[in-house]
């Protein structure tokens, strides 16, 4: 199966989601993470070993990675980097 995107349009997306929920409350905010985390979460564990070295293309502009690296670095290191700028423009230190 041909990737059907790019940085471009991982991009693209962040923006039209950041425009489309910029009036969310902190509450509102909270409830999604909770709620998404939570699903992401539940898949994660789901995966077995043999699914979690499986290797493919996701974006057409990176190297083909294993689903472990998109997890650990697609979804877990990504989600620390906003973490982190949210509690440095909150003015928390890490």
């Amino acid at each position: 199966m041909t990737p059907a995107f790019s940085l471009a349009i991982v991009d693209a997306l962040n923006a039209k989601h950041a425009k489309d929920y910029a009036e969310c409350t902190k509450a509102e905010t909270i409830d999604l993470l909770q709620r998404t985390a939570a699903v992401a979460a539940c898949v994660i564990r789901r995966l077995s070993a043999e699914q979690l070295v499986n290797r493919g293309v996701v974006l057409l502009d990176a190297p083909a990675m294993s689903a472990e690296e998109l997890v650990t670095g697609g979804l877990l290191a990504h989600v620390d980097q906003h973490f982190g700028s949210i509690r440095k423009t909150v003015g928390h230190a890490d």
